[in-house]
């Protein structure tokens, strides 16, 4: 009896020793699953469209992971909860309102360089290399296809303007122009930005001289001497008038003299009108002084004649 109690004893504590370790074994396994690395799950992988891309300065990093993984390899219920992220960094600008107020902002798309876009579904991460460049070149703004300018007017660089998304500088070359002299001239303007992107056009420049004081300058002498010749002119045809007036009145009055003095008188005095008239005129004169002589007192006669002999 007394043995099969000690059997029975050796058995329990048996059996509290296995199970004893078997605790120690499983405190152990849970103590080493508590403190190793999560294991990744390898059945899903996010598959890249490229491993890098490249976009140009002005555009905006793409938040839609559509856009860098393999949709073919990729689970779509996969790319829709894969999350987007970058450590891209953004230029700030300053703006000045109405109010003379001053406000700062930052660009919505990232800055010349290179950076690392992440994408993330749970515990699993990919990456993309994103490289921004600037490779376009300033574009001018509301140039006219040509630029007429008048006599002492000149082009000033100030005049034009370009747009581009870098910091730009703007030159003129009128070397050709002889702002001086009307004639048609060609000017070349270049817009550069800060990464050596230029754009070079002709433009087409008119020089115009005013000529408006001379033409009037001319046209006044022109009407003053028109003027002039009209007043000549004008004053011979009235000098003539006077010349034929007072011939025609000499011949009147010296027609008691005789038929011959009277006709010379006439004569003189009609050269600047039509000969028929003349004649018809000579001949009435004729024949009123005719008329006029005899009626005159013999006295009288005398008396002119001894006159007319005398001188």
């Amino acid at each position: 009896m007394g043995k099969l109690i000690r059997r029975i004893r050796r058995s329990q504590i048996l059996y509290v020793l296995v199970i004893m370790v078997l605790i120690a074994v499983l405190g152990f396994l849970i103590y080493i699953y508590l403190e190793a690395e999560p294991v990744e799950d390898d059945s899903i992988e996010l598959v890249l469209q490229s491993e890098s891309i490249t976009i140009e300065y002005g555009e905006s990093i793409s938040s839609e992971a559509s856009d860098y993984l393999d949709a073919s390899k990729v689970d779509e219920e996969v790319i829709e909860a894969t999350t987007v992220s970058s450590d891209a960094t953004y230029e700030t600008y300053e703006t000045v309102d109405e109010n003379g107020e001053a406000t700062t902002g930052t660009y919505d798309y990232p800055a010349v360089g290179e950076y690392t876009i992440t994408l993330t579904y749970e515990d699993v991460k990919a990456t993309v290399t994103l490289i921004v460049v600037d490779t376009t070149a300033p574009e001018f703004i509301n140039l006219e296809d040509e630029y007429e300018l008048s006599d002492g007017e000149t082009l000033d660089v100030s005049q034009f303007s370009a747009k581009d998304f870098s910091t730009i500088t703007i030159t003129l070359n009128d070397d050709d122009v002889d702002y001086q002299t009307a004639g048609t001239y060609t000017a070349t303007l270049k817009a550069v930005d800060i990464y050596d992107n230029e754009t070079t056009v002709e433009i087409k420049v008119i020089i115009i001289i005013e000529e408006e004081e001379e033409v009037e300058e001319e046209e006044e002498e022109e009407e003053e001497t028109t003027s002039t010749t009209s007043s000549s002119t004008s004053a011979n045809s009235s000098s003539s008038s006077s010349s034929s007036s007072s011939s025609s009145s000499s011949g009147t009055s010296s027609s008691g003299s005789g038929t011959s003095s009277d006709d010379s008188s006439t004569s003189d005095g009609d050269s600047n009108i039509d000969d028929s008239s003349s004649s018809d005129e000579s001949d009435s004169t004729s024949e009123n002084e005719g008329d006029t002589g005899g009626s005159i007192d013999g006295e009288t006669n005398n008396g002119t004649d001894d006159s007319t002999s005398e001188e």
